[in-house]
């Protein structure tokens, strides 16, 4: 017990101080969350409108963690893409990130031409951090190895939230040639380029800044035949001294043609951390997806391998076989 409360206490301290970002397993359900310049990038849909819920660590705490995202985005004449997302980050209510983001694209490439799509995007948006001192606990409440809630944490809070500006860049490519089965794509994206302050401890210029973090995904679509698919992707992320890496791929077979009916089943490894199991349907274009998160930790030893459970809802009408995806 004693060796949980340490690790408890190491993730709530590496919250509050390093404030790294959220990450979902689910990573591309929000497109444009992963990369501006995938907004709106979707041929073949009138819009897209996603929803994504995620809570992990039940075992490790009488409260979840949980993630929440919202979103929409659409095209916008022929080059132009548009979007909002929303992602609210409750870390077992001792600490809540909310970001609201609005987000816009351009395609470089010609639309007419049907082999290459570039695009570039752009998000300007604030994030607004909260902290619940009552439920935070510090080393100075701690005597022989006991906690002492009466003790006084000997911690300054000047605030109790931060609102802070957020801008974010991103391009991404993709060979798009109907003509061939297999469609690579690569992208790229730079988050918190202001890097603003984000203590709650310092206001002054010492004050730690917000690490900007730096994304890279690809992959590539493959397409067996009319019915069977296949999409692997690779996602890393760096941040300050944190970094992620998740690779794995997805599955999709049309189990009835005429109807756009399309079965799907992911397998990822995320670095150092977990498996990933992922199962979902698609609809005539309403898409439902479950996944999990078998733990490959340390944390193993106490969540008993299961780390996470991710669900997502995501409506994209229009015609599911008209255009190769951007993403």
């Amino acid at each position: 017990m004693k060796k949980l409360i340490n690790i408890l206490f190491g993730i709530l301290l590496t919250i509050t101080v390093s404030a790294q970002d959220y990450h979902l397993s689910q990573f591309d359900v929000i497109p444009m969350a992963m990369n501006p310049a995938y907004t709106g990038m979707n041929p073949g849909k009138l819009y897209r409108a996603a929803t994504v819920y995620r809570s992990q660590w039940k075992q490790l705490s009488s409260r979840a963690f949980s993630t929440f995202g919202l979103s929409y985005d659409m095209k916008v004449h022929d080059r132009w893409g548009a979007g909002v997302h929303i992602v609210n980050n409750d870390q077992a209510r001792a600490f809540n990130s909310l970001l609201f983001i609005a987000s816009g694209s351009y395609e470089i490439t010609a639309p007419t031409q049907r082999k290459h799509r570039l695009t570039t995007g752009l998000q300007l948006g604030l994030i607004y951090n909260t902290i619940n001192q009552s439920d935070l606990t510090f080393d100075n409440q701690y005597g022989e190895g006991d906690f002492n809630g009466n003790l006084p944490s000997l911690e300054t809070f000047q605030r109790g939230s931060k609102t802070m500006p957020e801008i974010n860049w991103g391009i991404a490519y993709k060979w798009t040639d109907p003509e061939r089965k297999y469609h690579p794509y690569v992208g790229m994206s730079a988050n918190h380029l202001l890097s603003p302050k984000n203590s709650f401890f310092e206001t002054g210029d010492e004050a730690p800044r917000l690490p900007r973090k730096f994304t890279f995904n690809g992959g590539s679509e493959y397409e067996l035949d009319e019915k069977f698919s296949f999409d692997g992707k690779v996602l890393a992320m760096f941040q300050g001294q944190a970094s992620e890496i998740l690779f794995g791929v997805n599955s999709f077979y049309d189990i009835k043609e005429n109807e756009n009916t399309i079965v799907q089943l992911g397998l990822y490894y995320r670095n150092k951390d977990a498996f990933i199991v992922s199962a979902g349907i698609d609809y005539q274009g309403l898409i439902y997806v479950m996944s999990f998160d078998f733990t490959t930790s340390g944390l193993n030893e106490y969540g008993g391998g299961t780390g996470a459970l991710e669900f997502s809802l995501v409506f994209t009408p229009g015609s599911n076989v008209s255009a190769p995806r951007m993403k």
